[in-house]
């Protein structure tokens, strides 16, 4: 059975006459996702089959917690490991590293939620009927 709550129409206060529309069209909004949407309408969304993955040609830099790479003298680069503490650093553990990077930021490709289009909904939808009517045609033959 197809799971219709992203066809409900929610009431926008981003939008301009901060009218009802299907939490469908919030994929499409300039501001997805928003403060809005909680987690439950944005698991709705991201499960739903009316939408899909897509990549962005977008990179964000996001803040990560502070992390140290080893660079060695043959040129590898190898994860600092947990116990390195760069405040007093073990310089046994330092013997072959030439120097140590530190980074709290990362560049991610964003991935965004679109929405399939018309034709595609459609299909789907006449897919689950048809998976729905097939058990109530096997009911009526016996």
């Amino acid at each position: 059975m197809l799971d219709t709550r992203v066809m409900e129409p929610k009431r926008c206060p981003e939008r301009r006459c901060g009218g009802f529309y299907p939490l469908l069209s919030c994929v499409g909004c300039k501001k997805f996702p928003c403060r809005h949407l909680d987690r439950a309408e944005m698991a709705i969304i991201e499960q739903s089959p009316f939408t899909r993955a897509a990549d962005s040609s977008k990179l964000v830099l996001r803040k990560v917690p502070m992390q140290y790479i080893f660079q060695k003298y043959d040129g590898s680069f190898e994860d600092a490991p947990e116990s390195f503490n760069p405040d007093k650093p073990d310089f046994a553990m330092l013997q072959d590293v030439e120097r140590v990077i530190p980074f709290n930021k990362v560049l991610e490709k964003q991935m965004r939620l679109v929405a399939v289009n018309a034709d595609e909904r459609k299909a789907i939808m006449a897919k689950d009927q048809a998976q729905e009517e097939a058990p109530r045609k096997s009911r009526k033959r016996k």
